[in-house]
């Protein structure tokens, strides 16, 4: 279950995900964010690329070459991307 997920049941105050303006995501979310992609996708199996290009994606996060909302983005495109492949 994503952080940003519409579901109800989700233990996650979507309050609690953003910076003090609250629409800036912080790198702490988008790192917990990217680690539940990458077990997900652990769990879907048949990885090739996904997780060695989801660890990129958390390390660009780390050394702020890209925002946490662009690496939440390009993980939850990943773990699409395997889903409508599977």
């Amino acid at each position: 279950m994503s952080l940003f997920s519409n579901n109800t049941e989700s233990f996650h105050n979507p309050q609690e995900n953003f910076g003090e303006d609250k629409n800036e995501i912080t790198k702490e979310t988008a790192e917990a964010e990217i680690n539940m992609v990458m077990q997900e996708v652990s769990v879907m199996g048949a990885n090739d690329h996904e997780l060695g290009t989801l660890r990129e994606i958390l390390d660009d996060l780390k050394k702020e070459r890209i925002s946490p909302q662009e690496a939440i983005t390009k993980a939850v495109n990943i773990r699409e991307s395997k889903q409508d492949y599977h």
